[in-house]
């Protein structure tokens, strides 16, 4: 979310520079080290034994940083790796906009909301835990993901060697927590249905692939999808954990789905976030993980799948996008900054 909204701020700006602070950022593969200029700094959970350390060097690094650079403005997104950067940016004055991606915010954007110009959020819900402006944001997404540069679904069936006449449904669990979700789903889909599943670091898909050829389900398996605007695009249905980002992709393209919270995450954030899809929204239904069987999964596929349930589902997806496609990020870190 944060290269989306750097890359909208980019092109509605024309010259705009952009810095990133955060932790390893050097060695992490998500992050485009070509495109965008960047600084590691240190950063530990408040917890950690070492961040009696780490965190006053971050808060130092950030600093220095900031000093060179002489930003207008410093997003954060939320977690331990943005408070040394927010300290640093409280220190040197230099104003603050905030986005909280899940219905519970964390501990670093609680304790920052109130300098904040405003704080974006996701799910109306986190407003209550907040100070200061708070406001509904979408949460930044590549453009790839809506048209005109979003793929067909003819590309995106074609790319996965999928036919038309079969339903598409699209498995992935994220490298925290997916094991589980791998065995739950390769046991419970049929030869009626295709699979497009990715499952994480934790699992090796050469198992998952011989599960779905035991039940003759054409299946395409492999650890990560980088371009999975294609895999959206492919999806009828979608089985998948609960995070925010997940979410909002999910909202984009319309995918109804099951939606596995995983059970661990801090204040349960992921299980609140799936009870908006499926109370608020209306466009998911929430299977805890606890006591779930493939049995009792592969019937809630079945009874999904049918027309009338399925396409109030996908109008509740399409409604609920449209609700919130003017709430965009980039353009209201413009308008506070005038």
């Amino acid at each position: 979310p944060a290269q989306a909204l750097a890359r909208e701020l980019q092109e509605q700006l024309g010259e705009c520079k952009i810095l990133f602070l955060a932790k390893g950022l050097q060695n992490n593969s998500c992050f485009s080290k070509t495109d965008f200029s960047f600084v590691d700094i240190s950063a530990s959970p408040i917890s950690s034994l070492r961040a009696c350390i780490n965190i006053p060097r971050g808060i130092w690094q950030s600093t220095m940083a900031m000093r060179q650079f002489a930003p207008d403005l410093v997003v954060g997104f939320g977690s331990y790796h943005t408070f040394p950067v927010l300290c640093a940016a409280t220190m040197t004055r230099v104003p603050m906009v905030l986005h909280v991606a899940d219905c519970i915010p964390g501990r670093v954007n609680k304790l920052f909301s109130g300098r904040a110009l405003f704080t974006g959020t996701f799910f109306p819900e986190a407003k209550a835990y907040l100070k200061g402006t708070v406001c509904q944001s979408q949460i930044p997404l590549r453009a790839q993901f809506y048209p005109p540069l979003r793929p067909s679904r003819e590309a995106a069936h074609a790319r996965y060697g999928f036919s038309a006449h079969k339903k598409t449904v699209l498995v992935f669990g994220g490298s925290q927590g997916a094991s589980k979700l791998n065995q739950l789903v390769s046991a419970a889909l049929h030869d009626s249905l295709q699979v497009l599943h990715f499952t994480g670091s934790q699992s090796d898909p050469e198992e998952i692939k011989a599960a779905y050829a035991r039940g003759s389900v054409t299946a395409v398996v492999q650890r990560f999808e980088h371009e999975m605007q294609y895999a959206w695009a492919a999806a009828d249905l979608v089985i998948t954990r609960a995070g925010a980002s997940t979410i909002a992709e999910q909202l984009a393209f319309g995918v109804p789905g099951i939606l596995i919270p995983y059970p661990y995450a801090m204040d349960q954030h992921q299980d609140k976030n799936a009870r908006f899809v499926e109370d608020v929204v209306g466009g998911a239904r929430r299977l805890p993980e606890q006591g779930l069987t493939s049995e009792r999964l592969a019937v809630e596929i079945d009874r999904l799948l049918e027309e009338a349930i399925y396409k109030k589902m996908q109008a509740a997806l399409t409604q609920a996008q449209a609700d919130i496609a003017e709430l965009q990020f980039s353009k209201q870190i413009l308008k506070v900054l005038g």
